[in-house]
């Protein structure tokens, strides 16, 4: 009940325009309907008034056609509750007040005391009423007819000094100058406050794609980390019970590899919430940069053959055998690009790892190690999503291939630990291609010669 008489008395004081007080855009234009409707019904009265008296007083002509323009001013109040444009109806409701203060200094010569205080208000009301630049064309139109009066005689019925011209005019330009830099400020402000209100909205937006990121994350870990954990303990039932040494040995294997998937999700959970406290570091050392890349290839052998993928390797014939770097992590970097790439890469595709020497110095060299295959692809929304934490490329991938969607934002992470950046090349369905730069310090002793292997 009370606040459906708040809603009534907001509606009636802003016109009907504005009908919900919670609406924090909309406050500036509530404050303002709401002074607008307030001034000019006062000031219709008064106008009303004045005319009034005067017509009691014998002045019938003056009084009537101050009647008048109370009553138009009052009229036009009622005509912005219509559909009718608001700056049609301000733009007619200014000009009637401009006219009422026109009868004050040209047939009146009440210019002293409170009754100049009409004219003197007009640049106010005026822009207040319409904005700028709209508010002040009114306000400078009354000025120059004011100013006019001392160069064309005849225009007003009292005649005016150039003394009191010049003071109307300074006082007018004064209150017209103070009321446009207070729009100036306030408009500053409406920007200032609009601008750091998207910044909310695109925080908060980001907080709840982060939250649900985190959410559908909790639910892809309960599914990668139950399947594995419910074959380890299903293959010990059954090789605890069977007689078979083939059997035996079938399940172990089994137990073996989901166990592996298993500490490998483990792992890339222990990483990220290292990631996400500021506390993952990286560890440098110098290593045989070559052994480290058929290492790491060696470890996808089996899953590569077992989708009778091609799998080849290019190294740059510049590259130097020893790098100083984070070799766990920059193995753990190939090994995640890799995985992916069998992973995403049909059967009997192609993966290729490229290693490229884009610069080089006498102590410091940057490589450009890519790994491509002939895969699914990536389309350019996805790529955006592809690196973030906690999220893939799309929903239906998860449910399709599995994975914990930590991978390329570990990686990214390494690789700008590492002062270097990471990126993705790749149409939907043409394949993807991986790669990232790093700046390394190297030996360049012993060259290594050119030796593409195929594995």
């Amino acid at each position: 009940m009370i606040r459906s008489l708040k809603d009534n008395i907001l509606q009636f004081l802003t016109s009907g325009r504005i009908k919900d007080i919670h609406n924090e855009a909309a406050m500036d234009e509530i404050v303002r309907l709401i002074i607008l409707n307030i001034t000019y019904s006062t000031a219709s009265i008064l106008i009303i008034s004045m005319g009034t008296n005067k017509m009691r007083t014998g002045t019938v002509n003056s009084g009537l056609l101050l009647l008048i323009i109370g009553f138009l001013i009052f009229i036009n109040l009622l005509l912005l509750r219509t559909e009718l444009p608001f700056i049609v109806g301000g733009l007619i409701i200014i000009s009637l007040y401009g006219a009422f203060c026109g009868i004050q200094v040209f047939t009146e010569n009440k210019l002293d005391g409170f009754d100049g205080l009409w004219i003197y208000s007009y640049p106010l009301i005026s822009i207040f009423t319409l904005g700028l630049p709209w508010g002040l064309v009114p306000a400078l139109l009354l000025l120059f007819a004011v100013a006019m009066t001392a160069v064309v005689p005849g225009i007003s019925y009292f005649p005016y000094s150039t003394d009191q011209i010049i003071r109307i005019c300074q006082v007018y330009l004064f209150v017209t100058a103070l009321t446009m830099v207070y729009e100036g400020v306030k408009r500053i402000k409406d920007r200032w406050v609009k601008h750091i209100t998207n910044d909310l909205k695109t925080a908060m937006q980001k907080a709840e794609q982060s939250n649900l990121a985190k959410s559908n994350f909790l639910s892809r870990m309960s599914h990668e980390m139950r399947t594995p954990m419910n074959a380890i303990i299903g293959m010990s039932m059954i090789a605890k019970s069977a007689d078979d040494k083939e059997k035996i040995e079938y399940c172990f294997t089994k137990i073996n590899e989901a166990s592996a998937h298993l500490l490998g999700v483990i792992n890339d959970i222990l990483d990220m919430s290292k990631i996400e406290a500021g506390k993952f570091e990286l560890s440098y050392s110098e290593f045989n940069f070559r052994q480290m890349i058929d290492r790491t290839a060696n470890m996808m052998t089996f899953r590569i053959n077992e989708k009778k993928q091609s799998f080849n390797i290019l190294l740059d014939p510049h590259t130097p055998p020893n790098i100083t770097s984070d070799e766990q992590r920059l193995a753990q970097v190939l090994t995640n690009l890799l995985s992916n790439a069998v992973k995403f890469t049909p059967e009997e595709g192609n993966i290729t790892l490229s290693v490229d020497v884009t610069e080089s110095g006498y102590k410091n060299c940057t490589l450009k190690i890519a790994v491509t295959d002939t895969g699914i692809g990536v389309s350019n929304d996805q790529k955006e999503r592809l690196f973030s934490s906690f999220e893939q490329a799309d929903g239906s991938i998860a449910r399709k291939y599995g994975g914990t969607g930590l991978g390329l934002s570990i990686s990214k992470n390494i690789v700008e630990l590492m002062d270097g950046k990471i990126w993705v090349e790749s149409e939907p369905g043409k394949g993807s291609a991986f790669i990232f730069e790093i700046s390394v310090p190297s030996d360049f002793s012993d060259k290594l010669t050119p030796n593409p292997e195929d594995n």
